[in-house]
């Protein structure tokens, strides 16, 4: 009797145990998980697990990466097989690090998601995403919420921090207005929505670049047209047009800072021949490779153009300023270059005009930790959020230990309440992923409190500004009606006097002098042709003549 035994090596992913005598969990996979099925030739991955696994086509291997990307994998737990690996990824992605999009589908604007059934025909969102820039440059100029006034400095902030550290905050889920309150803060389109067929991260990255750019623009053209207009002006107000656009770049910082950093980052992918550099948020395209380095270069060309100097200027302002003096400038650029560091030292005291440069240099330090820690742990939120809850501490406690860094108390009270409503966030969000709680529950209540306290500040300044101009107009009122009864008061006495002065005019003397004085003062100063300020001295003097 003759038995045929053929003996066939374990599938990819699977090595022969000589101890147990069957296929098991690859070596190279066995530091991820220890579920492996023989039989149907599929990975198990539990809930929770951050680790992606994928094949290279060209050598047939294993592609290992311990952490996939934040939003791109899904956190359920899955069994899939080899030949299906965009089983492990969520809202219709596919690819290397799950870094692309299905066939067919499109990247959302406001989202990680990929979107079905995205046409060109959504390129007409640019009409209301224009409109929205105009009405926010708008809304800062009439409502003169800029950072000369020193009002939403700490608002900015606290959502800059929340953008920062989205992934700890917003887990994935519905979005409403509390999202998108954060989301436009930090110029973000917030909304979850088709842009056009096609569109991928690298694209999506780019266009991240436009929309700051677009409203620094806008205000600049907004300054020349009020300079063409008066009617325009008006309705603009009296708001210094620089602070309006040093608001904008506050406003942009972080955004821009985000989308640079997004570019830089990058991850090493374990090939069964070696480690290979690919980038963080599409492992598809090589680190420093092909179309890569346009976005690189670009990226730092705008760090060294803009924020570098941007950071640096308000941090150390007043001592260039003083020490220096900015002799290299021309006297034009050196007005510019004050104009524009006076509106963000306005609200500060002199010692503590370092205090916006000192927030954008901790914005930075922050958000670089947290896109090294996203490189390395992504799925550990504890050491970012103690660092931000160290640095957030320490922020209040340097500020009230110095009495404020504010001219003005209630400015110091009012950034308070926003970094004390931020550290209350942050240690209550780090309890509960300790200990588990209802974290949805905990960041409405924040933000609603953050946005409770903007509209309070919008109607305290409207406040203020409406009874100013009340004020005014009464006053204005109360010039024209004076003015009219003291131009028609002594004209109708002349006209009643006339026949009793005439007689008198033939017997006595003439005493032409407060009549002409009267008729000349009535004729020549008519409320029409005057300031009031003028014209209530021009009536003193003529009702002190003819009395």
């Amino acid at each position: 009797l003759t038995v045929s035994i053929i003996f066939r090596s374990c599938p990819m992913g699977f090595n022969l145990s000589e101890q147990l005598g069957k296929c098991i969990c690859a070596e190279r996979l066995q530091k991820y998980t220890q579920e492996c099925n023989i039989q149907h030739q599929t990975i198990h991955r539990q809930h929770g697990s951050s680790f992606w696994v994928g094949v290279d086509n060209k050598s047939k291997g294993l592609i290992l990466h311990p952490h996939c990307p934040f939003d791109y994998c899904t956190d359920e737990t899955v069994e899939f097989p080899l030949n299906n690996t965009d089983r492990q990824c969520q809202s219709n992605r596919s690819g290397v690090l799950c870094g692309a999009c299905k066939t067919g589908y499109s990247l959302a604007l406001g989202s990680s998601q990929c979107l079905s059934d995205c046409s060109n025909k959504f390129l007409s969102l640019l009409v209301p995403f224009a409109a929205a820039g105009l009405i926010l440059a708008i809304f800062l100029f009439v409502c003169d919420l800029t950072v000369a006034k020193g009002t939403i400095s700490g608002l900015i902030f606290y959502a800059n921090i929340l953008a920062v550290n989205r992934s700890i905050f917003f887990p994935p889920g519905k979005q409403n207005i509390l999202t998108f309150f954060i989301a436009w803060l930090n110029l973000d389109f917030g909304i979850k929505t088709c842009f056009f067929r096609s569109l991928d991260v690298y694209t999506k990255t780019w266009l991240q670049f436009a929309f700051p750019l677009y409203i620094w623009l806008l205000v600049v053209l907004i300054i020349l047209f009020a300079k063409k207009s008066t009617v325009f002006a008006n309705i603009i107000g009296n708001t210094n047009p620089i602070a309006v656009l040093a608001t904008l770049f506050l406003l942009s910082y972080t955004k821009l800072l985000r989308t640079i950093m997004a570019s830089f980052s990058f991850t090493i992918l374990s090939y069964p021949n070696g480690d290979r550099v690919v980038w963080l948020y599409d492992g598809n395209i090589g680190y420093w490779d092909g179309r890569h380095v346009a976005l690189l270069l670009v990226s730092l060309l705008v760090f060294l153009i803009f924020f570098l100097p941007y950071m640096l200027f308000l941090l150390c302002g007043q001592w260039i300023q003083s020490k220096l003096q900015l002799r290299w400038l021309s006297q034009r650029k050196q007005l510019y270059m004050r104009s524009f560091l006076d509106v963000h030292y306005a609200p500060y005291k002199v010692r503590h005009r370092y205090w916006t440069g000192l927030l954008l240099l901790l914005r930075f330090l922050m958000l670089l930790l947290s896109t090294i820690i996203n490189i390395h742990s992504p799925q550990d939120p504890h050491t970012k959020l103690l660092v931000v809850l160290v640095v957030v501490s320490i922020l209040l406690l340097w500020a009230w230990s110095s009495y404020g860094v504010y001219k003005k108390r209630y400015l110091d009270i009012l950034e308070g309440s926003f970094l004390v409503n931020l550290i209350v966030l942050i240690g209550g969000t780090y309890q509960i992923k300790v200990s588990g709680g209802n974290q949805a529950a905990l960041v409405h209540t924040s933000v609603g409190v953050s946005l409770t306290t903007l509209i309070g500040i919008v109607i305290a300044t409207e406040k203020r500004r409406l009874k100013k101009l009340l004020v005014h107009i009464c006053h204005l009122n109360q010039s024209n009606y004076n003015i009219i009864e003291d131009d028609t008061l002594p004209a109708q006495q002349a006209v009643e006097e006339e026949p009793l002065i005439a007689p008198q005019a033939i017997e006595e003397e003439p005493s032409p002098a407060p009549q002409a004085v009267v008729t000349v003062e009535i004729n020549h100063r008519h409320p029409s042709d005057q300031t009031s300020e003028s014209r209530d001295n021009a009536l003193k003097l003529v009702s002190s003549e003819y009395y």
